[in-house]
């Protein structure tokens, strides 16, 4: 096991004329429990393996002064706690590799790719279809709202119930050519917890060319986000809700992620590596062919 660069120093062995059998004894003991506590079989011997030296190597960092000393703090360190410390480790040196200035890059390369994974998952909730209650407290009811397969068409029906129709049963329709912009404003969350009303305008124009206002209320905010995303999406506008903005960042974070455990315990470059000069010729192309 390796400890840190600047520990050359470690009092504990010098406590003892007999600290390597001592230490050899604790770690045994640490050997057994541990085992138990993963409830190992002979096929996870490796993985044992690494855990002790884990708990040994972190123990040694804190430089106990007796064996004694170190017992007390490999005791402390089980399984458990090993397992919570080397996924702290991974997240931490994660985070510092998402600092460096190529994985910036390699961000902003991926962004257009996520944000067309999260439109197409918007449009998608779209054509299912949601059930939204009247917004004018005079009038009770529901109103359910549907887009059509080919994205041209939003189809809405006045209902009694809470069973959203099939598309061809929604008499009323508003081509999205027609529809003009989709509005939020300040007054759009109204209430609080439960009863929380989220309100969405979407303005467009009837067949006379006037302008019309449909207010829907959503159930909840994150129905309210889809449904305000996705019109804009239709609009070819981009995204405003904060929840499109967090689903774009976990998104990226999990993609980078992913890429990085194929290149565990690379060191990063600070700088892309340039990129090298073209040949005299393309001959050797010819090979691949044949």
């Amino acid at each position: 096991f390796s400890l840190n660069e600047n520990d050359s120093y470690i009092e504990m062995f010098f406590d003892s004329d007999t600290v390597f059998e001592e230490l050899f004894c604790v770690c045994i003991q640490i050997w057994n429990k541990t085992w138990k506590e993963m409830h190992a079989t002979s096929e996870d011997f490796n993985k044992v393996l690494n855990i002790v030296q884990e708990q040994i190597t972190r123990s040694l960092r804190d430089n106990p002064t007796t064996i004694d000393v170190f017992k007390i703090t490999i005791s402390r360190l089980n399984f458990n706690q090993i397992l919570k410390r080397l996924h702290s480790d991974i997240q931490d040196t994660i985070e510092k590799n998402c600092k460096e200035k190529v994985i910036k890059e390699l961000s902003e390369r991926i962004k257009p790719k996520i944000k067309a994974l999260i439109k197409q998952q918007r449009l998608n909730q779209l054509v299912k279809g949601e059930l939204f209650v009247k917004s004018n407290k005079k009038e009770r009811g529901y109103l359910a709202m549907r887009l059509s397969p080919n994205y041209k068409v939003l189809h809405y029906k006045e209902l009694e119930d809470s069973n959203i129709p099939p598309l061809d049963e929604m008499s009323k329709k508003i081509p999205v050519t027609d529809i003009t912009e989709v509005k939020v404003d300040s007054e759009t969350q109204r209430g609080r917890g439960p009863k929380a009303v989220f309100q969405l305008f979407i303005c467009y124009k009837d067949d006379d060319k006037h302008a019309q206002e449909l207010s829907i209320a959503c159930p909840n905010e994150s129905t309210h986000s889809l449904w305000y995303d996705g019109i804009l999406c239709l609009l070819g506008k981009e995204m405003m809700s904060v929840e499109a903005a967090n689903d774009s960042d976990t998104l990226i974070k999990m993609d980078i992620r992913l890429r990085l455990l194929e290149i565990e315990n690379i060191r990063l470059p600070k700088q892309p590596p340039p990129i090298p000069p073209k040949p005299d010729n393309f001959n050797f192309v010819d090979a691949y062919y044949h």
